[in-house]
């Protein structure tokens, strides 16, 4: 076993909860929407983003069958909810979260496998990164149409809270999308779809300042 394995399995693994996550977050909020009563429209790609994430998790599991380490992931059960329900108004909860998970989190996520996928050489994760990237950004553009939507048809116009509420969450992808301490990552490393923090850093940066922010702008 290469020194390495240990390293690509608990990345493995730990994107695999992450999916687990997105999953149980996803089916919170689509829950919420549908008390809501909102466009059928929504709330089937919504539920197909949680079919998606469920898959990813499966997904992200098939590759760490490849490696001979325990593939075991924990799951804390609390964290499986979506919303903050600090804000007084409910729609004030769904644009939170429309904005942390999709807006954010997904957008940059896309260019993030984007990358990953550009490095990889063993087949099935080379499947896998193709398959995540090209719904990271089916998942964007549904959170983009989502806040469009929730923008509108509810009368958002207090524009300093929405742009605090986008700032507070790029402030913490700023911090967390450069989760793996290891620095050079290896060629061996790459081939199994891994990159190195200052590639996180860099594709969120240019992902949050390029695409994210110029599309905020144009919401209102």
């Amino acid at each position: 076993m290469k020194n390495d394995d240990v390293f690509i399995a608990n990345e493995w693994q730990r994107r695999a909860a992450a999916e687990y996550y997105s999953a149980g977050k996803t089916t919170n909020f689509l829950h919420h929407l549908m008390l809501l009563g909102i466009d059928e429209e929504f709330l089937f790609d919504c539920n197909k983003i949680v079919r998606d994430e469920i898959s990813h998790t499966s997904l992200s599991r098939s590759v760490l069958e490849k490696i001979p380490i325990n593939t075991e992931i924990e799951i804390q059960r609390q964290d499986l909810y979506s919303l903050d329900h600090s804000h007084k108004n409910h729609i004030w909860s769904l644009v939170d979260f429309t904005i942390q998970f999709f807006c954010c989190g997904e957008t940059i996520g896309q260019f993030l496998f984007q990358r990953m996928l550009e490095g990889a050489n063993i087949p099935v994760v080379k499947k896998v990164l193709k398959v995540i990237s090209k719904d990271e950004s089916s998942h964007s553009n549904f959170g983009w149409k989502l806040i469009s939507y929730l923008i509108e048809v509810y009368e958002i116009d207090d524009k300093n809270k929405l742009w605090s509420t986008l700032n507070r969450h790029l402030a913490t992808m700023k911090q967390s999308y450069a989760m793996s301490k290891k620095k050079n990552i290896s060629s061996y490393c790459r081939g199994w779809g891994l990159i190195d923090p200052e590639e996180y850093r860099t594709i969120s940066l240019n992902t949050i300042n390029d695409l994210i922010i110029p599309r905020f702008q144009k919401l209102f």
